[in-house]
């Protein structure tokens, strides 16, 4: 799965494995943000694993589980209260990076526009129309 940057210090994937991980350390990551439930597919990691690697690894993590689709006020402020008290690079992932692009769009909704947003995101492949509605 590709490690899509959406601006200098904020990036997104799916799920990601070891080396990617790893990766991500190495070009000063300083929290991982998990937003997929535990048991959401037979073979992904577990919320406790990831808290586990990641503090051997010296990287904080913060589990946010949020239902695909399903975005509620409180996980957004929470979100988005995680995002901006990092001094360094965040990483969000998912299954498939549309939750963590979306949840990054919606933390942002009080500094740009609907339309700046979703052509950020769809020239990084994500689409936004699914949650135009939070934008009104």
């Amino acid at each position: 799965m590709p490690i899509i940057n959406l601006n200098d210090h904020f990036s997104i994937s799916g799920e990601l494995d070891k080396a990617q991980l790893s990766e991500l350390i190495k070009n000063g990551l300083t929290l991982l943000i998990n937003v997929r439930p535990d048991n959401e597919s037979a073979h992904q990691m577990s919320s406790h694993e990831w808290k586990l690697l990641c503090g051997s690894l010296d990287v904080d993590y913060q589990h946010l589980p949020v239902k695909s689709g399903c975005y509620n006020n409180q996980q957004i402020a929470s979100f988005k209260q995680l995002i901006e008290q990092q001094k360094g690079l965040v990483h969000c992932f998912c299954r498939s990076g549309t939750r963590a692009a979306h949840l990054w769009a919606l933390s942002q909704k009080d500094q740009r526009s609907f339309q700046q947003l979703q052509n950020l995101c769809a020239a990084k492949g994500y689409d936004l129309s699914a949650i135009k509605e939070h934008f009104a």
